[in-house]
C-alpha cells in the first residue's frame, strides 16, 4: 500500500482518535499522524503547516479525516472555512469524512465541498485501502 506522507485526524473523541490511529499504524499507511479535536485546531494546524510559502517541515497533510460533529468548529464549518482561504495549500490535500452519522442531510452538507470519500466509523484497514485505492 502506497505510504502517505502525513495524515491528520480531526475528531474530538479520544477512544475514535486512539482506534483510528492505531488502524492507519497498522496499515502500514504512514508513520506521521497528526490529531485535533476540533475544526479550529485542524485550521490552525494547516494554517503553520501548509502555508503558501512552503515552510511546514513536510507535515502538510496528504490526507485528512474529518469528522462532522463536534465541538468549538464542526466538520462542515471547517470546510467552510477551507473554501477560498488564501493562506492555506490544500492542492495535494485529500479530505475523507469519518463520522458516525448517517443522516443524509450531513451527507448532502459534505457534498458541496472538495470532499474525496464520505465513510462511516469506524475506521477499518479494509476501508483505509479502499479509500487508499480511490483516492491515489
Amino acid at each position: 500500500m502506497q505510504n502517505i506522507s502525513s495524515i491528520l485526524l480531526v475528531d474530538d473523541d479520544d477512544t475514535s482518535n486512539f482506534v483510528n490511529k492505531t488502524t492507519i499504524q497498522h496499515s502500514r499507511l504512514s508513520d506521521n499522524i497528526h490529531v485535533t479535536k476540533n475544526g479550529k485546531e485542524a485550521l490552525d494546524f494547516l494554517k503553520v503547516n501548509c502555508s503558501l510559502d512552503g515552510s511546514g517541515n513536510g507535515q502538510c497533510p496528504s490526507l485528512i479525516f474529518l469528522d462532522i460533529n463536534m465541538p468549538v468548529m464542526d466538520g462542515i464549518e471547517f470546510l467552510h472555512s477551507l473554501e477560498g482561504n488564501k493562506d492555506i495549500n490544500m492542492e495535494n490535500t485529500h479530505i475523507v469524512i469519518l463520522t458516525s452519522s448517517e443522516n443524509i442531510r450531513d451527507v448532502n452538507k459534505t457534498l458541496q465541498f472538495n470532499v474525496a470519500a464520505y465513510i462511516n466509523k469506524p475506521l477499518t484497514e479494509t476501508k483505509v485501502k479502499e479509500v487508499i485505492n480511490f483516492i491515489f
